[in-house]
């Protein structure tokens, strides 16, 4: 789903000011092995907001101490149209707006992978990358929770009038729980 997560804190009051004992963790993802947004005990209108559609918040307590405690809403906001990923069973597909490039400077036909030899499909408004987990320079990192998968995006432009150099990189992850990712593929040969 092509949305973020927004969440507000409204009020926060736990036992100690370093956040030792008692705290509210905040993470950018599934796991709390996703990177962090923010660890609080104490203070009023924090917002942080995720880069997919999952987020994580943790509470601690060591229930020695009682106090006010934290309030929070929560709610989904649409990302960013100018590009979208995918994390389908056998592949990543990155899309990528032709008006978003143009607006920025760069060629559609500029765009490249990890490994040039795999190419986009062209549509008159998206580029679209189908990237495989085990090629066109894709690289598989895993622990014992999850296995990310990364490419990059490159494109480059440079403006006619004034010899200047942009560069476009777009970061593409995906991330798979190992117990949902057996559920939706079959790896033979232990790769």
């Amino acid at each position: 789903n092509n949305f973020r997560i927004t969440l507000t804190f409204r009020d926060v009051q736990m036992q100690g000011g370093r956040c030792l004992s008692d705290y509210v963790e905040i993470y950018d993802g599934p796991l709390r092995t996703s990177p962090l947004l923010g660890k609080i005990c104490s203070g009023f209108l924090r917002t942080y907001t995720s880069s997919s559609n999952l987020m994580t918040v943790h509470f601690h307590s060591n229930s020695r101490y009682t106090y006010r405690g934290f309030q929070a809403d929560y709610y989904s906001i649409p990302a960013d149209q100018s590009t979208t990923l995918l994390c389908l069973p056998d592949y990543m597909r990155a899309v990528v707006s032709r008006a978003f490039l143009q607006s920025e400077g760069y060629s559609a036909s500029n765009l490249s992978l990890s490994d040039s030899y795999c190419k986009p499909n062209m549509t008159p408004q998206y580029v679209i990358f189908d990237i495989p987990y085990d090629s066109c320079g894709t690289v598989r990192k895993g622990n014992n929770n999850t296995i990310i998968y990364s490419n990059l995006i490159r494109g480059s432009s440079s403006g006619s009038v004034i010899t200047r150099h942009k560069r476009l990189h777009l970061h593409v992850n995906c991330k798979m729980l190992q117990n949902t990712w057996t559920q939706i593929m079959y790896v033979a040969e232990d790769n």
